[in-house]
């Protein structure tokens, strides 16, 4: 006796039994995914609240912005102000100002707490070292207000 020969399908049929079978699959992995993408919304939403809404106040820079008309009604002024700041002859003495800042701040604020911690690491005093430590740590756990 020979065995049955399955009828054949065509191929329509098959290809809606193929996206039924991913289907399921995409369904499946959604369901699977689901608390990871839950998990992650609380993250989204705190930067997109703290890092990108900020980003509408940027308007405020070509506008003639009043207080009491708000962003929408103040005026546009486009580059006025940009315009303005760089013909004002404290200009250049502002753009030095601002570069040796930050040159000295990362010249002098940088190797600082490196150099700190290297001495305090040849310390024995147990005791002075915590002392220090705390000391200068301090600042960053009270408030500039209390301090």
């Amino acid at each position: 006796m020979s065995k049955p020969v399955a009828p054949a399908v065509s191929e329509p049929e098959y290809n809606d039994v193929l996206k039924q079978q991913k289907k399921r699959k995409r369904a499946e992995e959604r369901k699977r995914t689901l608390p990871l993408y839950l998990m992650m919304l609380p993250g989204l939403i705190y930067l997109v609240a703290n890092n990108y809404l900020p980003m509408f106040g940027i308007i405020i820079a070509f506008k003639n912005y009043k207080v009491a008309r708000g962003i929408e009604k103040s005026p546009w002024v486009g580059l006025f102000w940009f315009e303005n700041f760089f013909k004002d002859p404290y200009f250049f003495r502002l753009l030095r100002n601002t570069f040796t800042i930050s040159a000295l701040t990362i010249l002098f604020g940088f190797p600082a707490p490196i150099l700190l911690a290297l001495l305090l690491n040849e310390v024995h005093n147990n005791k002075f070292k915590r002392t220090v430590q705390t000391i200068t740590y301090m600042p960053y756990f009270i408030s500039l207000v209390v301090l």
